[in-house]
């Protein structure tokens, strides 16, 4: 199988509260939901196993810092995600994904998480979580609890592709 990044996507929410449609990530770790996921969605191009396997799909992690002031060092995520926000030039394999234990993963073969649901994904979560700073979970858009506001950035990637900030988890 052969696969190609085509696309990146986070789901938002205030984790931790009793609001079932607002749980954050989409993926929990002994059944607690984080502040942010990020899905980095790969193709599979070869057409012998897309039946198997439409794509693969890396789940990562976010928790806010409850200890945010001008002497807590910002993580790798908050330093890469200041400059996509402000339209900076970054590099994700250098300043984000290499920062990554790939070699630690739940994988599993399960389904989209918009509709069909169609259970055609190999899933690759870390367990790893990535803290981030509550000034940069704010630049995802809204205020807590708000799904309406959504980012779109169609300047992010060299191929014209459109990324998306914001999203929805399935209706439990």
């Amino acid at each position: 199988m052969s696969f190609t990044p085509t696309n990146i996507h986070f789901h938002k929410g205030t984790a931790g509260t009793a609001d079932l449609e607002d749980d954050g990530s989409e993926h929990t770790l002994n059944g607690e939901h984080f502040d942010l996921e990020m899905h980095i969605v790969n193709l599979n191009h070869n057409t012998n196993t897309k039946k198997k396997f439409l794509a693969a799909v890396i789940g990562i992690l976010f928790r806010v810092s409850p200890h945010e002031d001008e002497h807590h060092s910002r993580s790798f995520a908050d330093i890469f995600f200041g400059k996509l926000f402000n339209k900076e030039e970054c590099d994700f394999n250098t300043e984000f994904f290499q920062h990554l234990n790939m070699n630690e993963r739940y994988v599993y073969k399960g389904s989209l998480t918009t509709p069909p649901y169609a259970e055609t994904l190999l899933w690759n979560v870390l367990p790893n979580i990535v803290t981030i700073s509550k000034s940069t979970y704010d630049l995802f858009g809204g205020v807590d609890g708000n799904k309406e506001i959504e980012k779109e950035y169609n300047d992010y990637v060299n191929y014209g592709e459109v990324v998306y900030f914001g999203g929805e988890n399935r209706m439990p």
